[in-house]
């Protein structure tokens, strides 16, 4: 470059944040004008923002404006044709420098001053700059020593190194920032090429091939290596200009940053090292600002939620993981508000759509620029919490079943109880109603019944009861109970959905009909109601099943309870085989005379009267031999049937034997059975007696009376009496009453 003159003058530093920078000395640009005429050439500095850092002092004195007129910053004032400046920034963004582009300046005179305008862009002090150089046409003199003061101005005064090589390394200028940068002198820096100071040639060879390809390069790092062998990281940006001959020259900016790589290195290291702390706990962990928009998101959350960090920087994390994102809304709020650190559980969707527990620890900070951000830290306690529950589910169920336990053993106990009971019974009352105890015992919220079925009538008839009478029938054919139908028990509650017996008459409520067998034979029902309280969280499907604990105790109940009615009735039926005659169904002779006796013993005790009536069918031979035996069964038939329909509850009649009859009478005076013998004798004298459909003729019979005390103390003693006096009314015709005489 050429050599600068030795009349120098201090040069104004200029405007802008950066304009100490550019404090220098230059040129009398003055000087020169005056010597060419209006020939000029000036500097301009910008930020890439387009905020001034150096104005040429020589601009406004050749423009005629002032120094500082913030006119001269307008383009539409200083311009002569204002489309010039959209021509020359569209030429600027498309090649990143404008060379040699002709306009017109317009002094503040109003005449115009043909000028060339040239723009490059450069890397100043870490940042981009764009440097503006405008210069009059004609002024050849002038603007070679303009051109070479701006490129001294700029090389001796900026921080950083510039360089200007040509692509095969040889050094065409250098500033002394570069010189200090790695220590080399200008002789040295003449006689070797750049790529000495590359570590690695690589790097060199990668540089020329970029900036020759895209004809600028930006922020390339690389590695130097300093005249004492001391290597700095140096940042590189370079553009191709044309440099006096050399129109290929490479126009570079060298910035060291060595200390900025030991920062970036200790910040690197503090980053992976809290990265590794993070990624490596167990605990989740993330910090999101109040939006929801997550900073941090470490591999523990990753892996719970199934979302990367990347997703929740796009999508608030709430409308991905939260049931309720505006419940999570309004917690951050009131985070931010209270300031407070919050502990609470709240639930995670997950990507697979798991539900997860979490326990949250949160603490509201702010960052550098005083924005607001949350640090959470969390475990998933999901499978704790089932533990948990599964472990109080347990105690709850140990707790239960200890009860039923402590239930059933009390059942057992009373079932005991029941079966000695049942065994010392002596009547069917008295089996059922020790059942129904039992039962009400068991099942207290229960009403119910012990159902026995009549052969006879068809019919199943409540023998005791308990609780509600009206939620099931008193009497009702007992085939219609579905529990005889089958032969099994008949349950209704939300778990058994059967058929409801037709003798149910409650609603709402669960029912249990168990049948009481014993021998193969169905004896009755033992039949339960219960009746659930509704109300309006309570429907009765939600009653759980009432009879289940219980069905077994229930069934049991029912067996033993149907074994002891078995065994009583088998006992009653054998007591009145032993005690009725079996054709007629009246007492025989043996009870007959027991009963006697015993009436004579109370009488004797009471001072009362005894009667005994005795009578005999009259010709009942002639009548066998007429109808056969057959229609003289069904005339003793008969004349039992007459006798229980004509008789008091508390008379004795029996066959005494073939077709002789006895008919005790306590409490009667001889007189009164007199005439009870003669109302008996005349309404048998009217009987209606018919064989397989065929009317047979009347019969009568011959009635012997004898009482106590006027005719005997003793059993035999009034039968012997009572049988004279029936055979007197035989020998005087028969069909007649005889009384013994009272004495």
């Amino acid at each position: 470059m050429p050599k600068e003159d030795n009349k120098q003058t201090s040069v104004s530093p200029g405007t802008g944040p950066h304009g100490g920078v550019f404090a220098a000395r230059a040129f009398d640009f003055e000087a020169g004008a005056r010597e060419d005429g209006a020939a000029f050439m000036a500097v301009m500095i910008f930020t890439a923002a387009g905020q001034p850092v150096y104005i040429d002092p020589l601009i406004p004195s050749m423009l005629g404006y002032e120094a500082g007129d913030p006119e001269l910053l307008n383009p539409s004032t200083i311009l002569a044709n204002p489309h010039d400046h959209s021509a020359f920034v569209a030429e600027l963004r498309q090649n990143g420098a404008v060379k040699d582009f002709e306009t017109s300046l317009k002094r503040a005179d109003g005449r115009i001053v043909p000028a060339s305008v040239n723009v490059h862009k450069m890397e100043i002090g870490g940042s981009a700059h764009v440097v503006v150089m405008l210069q009059s046409v004609d002024g050849s003199r002038i603007r070679q020593q303009q051109s070479d003061a701006r490129y001294h101005l700029i090389f001796n005064s900026v921080p950083v190194g510039i360089t200007i090589t040509d692509t095969q390394g040889n050094f065409y200028a250098f500033n002394p920032a570069l010189n200090e940068m790695l220590g080399f002198t200008d002789a040295e820096f003449r006689d070797m090429k750049s790529d000495a100071v590359y570590r690695s040639k690589a790097d060199r060879k990668r540089f020329v091939d970029i900036l020759t390809r895209e004809k600028t390069v930006r922020n390339f790092e690389t590695v130097f290596v300093r005249k004492d062998g001391r290597a700095i990281h140096v940042l590189l940006n370079s553009d191709i200009i044309g440099f006096g001959s050399l129109q290929n020259a490479m126009f570079s900016s060298v910035r060291d940053i060595t200390p900025l790589k030991s920062i970036e290195a200790e910040l690197i290291k503090e980053r992976d090292f809290s990265e590794a702390v993070l990624d490596t706990s167990d605990s989740l962990i993330m910090v999101f600002d109040r939006d929801g928009i997550m900073i941090r998101f470490n591999k523990a959350c990753e892996k719970t939620a199934g979302y990367s960090l990347a997703e929740l920087q796009e999508t608030p994390f709430f409308d991905l993981l939260s049931p309720d994102p505006q419940d999570a809304k309004q917690r951050i709020a009131r985070m931010i508000r209270t300031r407070e650190c919050e502990s609470f559980e709240n639930y995670w969707k997950t990507r697979d759509g798991r539900m997860l527990l979490i326990k949250w620890t949160s603490a509201v900070l702010k960052d550098e620029d005083g924005s607001d951000y949350i640090v959470s830290t969390g475990s998933d306690i999901t499978e704790r919490r089932k533990a948990h529950e599964a472990l109080r589910t347990a105690n709850r169920e140990l707790e239960t079943s200890l009860r039923r336990l402590e239930e059933r053993n009390q059942a057992i106990s009373l079932l005991a109880d029941m079966e000695g009971f049942l065994q010392g019974c002596r009547t069917v009352e008295e089996a059922c109603t020790i059942c129904t105890q039992f039962v009400q015992s068991i099942c207290p919220q229960t009403s119910g019944a012990v159902y026995l079925i009549d052969d006879l009538n068809g019919t199943a008839e409540p023998r005791d009861t308990w609780g509600d009478e009206s939620l099931s029938q008193k009497r009702f054919p007992f085939p219609s109970c579905w529990s005889i139908r089958h032969g099994r028990m008949n349950r209704i509650d939300p778990d058994h959905h059967g058929m409801p017996c037709p003798h149910i008459r409650g609603v709402n409520g669960q029912f249990l009909c168990v049948p009481m067998e014993a021998n193969g034979k169905i004896l009755g029902i033992l039949h339960l109601s219960y009746i659930c309280d509704i109300n309006e969280s309570l429907t009765p499907a939600d009653c759980p099943p009432y009879f289940e604990p219980k069905l077994r105790l229930i069934t049991t109940a029912a067996e033993t309870a149907a074994l002891s009615l078995s065994n009583i009735m088998l006992q009653e039926t054998l007591r009145q085989q032993s005690i009725r005659d079996p054709l007629t169904g009246i007492y025989n002779r043996r009870y007959m005379v027991e009963s006697l006796t015993r009436e004579l013993s109370r009488a004797q005790r009471e001072h009362a009267s005894v009667s005994v009536l005795m009578f005999d069918i009259d010709t009942f031979k002639d009548f066998n031999d007429t109808y056969g035996h057959d229609g003289g069964d069904a005339l003793l038939r008969l004349l039992g049937d007459y006798l229980r329909q004509n008789t008091r509850g508390e008379d004795i009649i029996c066959r005494f034997g073939g077709e002789e009859f006895v008919v005790v009478l306590p409490n009667t005076r001889h007189q009164d059975a007199v005439l009870k013998a003669e109302v008996i004798r005349g309404g048998i004298s009217r009987l209606e007696i018919s064989h397989l459909g065929k009317p047979l003729h009347n019969c009568t019979v011959s009635i012997g009376v004898a009482s106590y005390p006027h005719n005997g103390h003793t059993a035999d003693a009034l039968l012997k009496a009572a049988d004279d006096a029936l055979y007197a009314a035989k020998r005087e015709g028969r069909n007649r009453v005889i009384a013994c005489a009272c004495e």
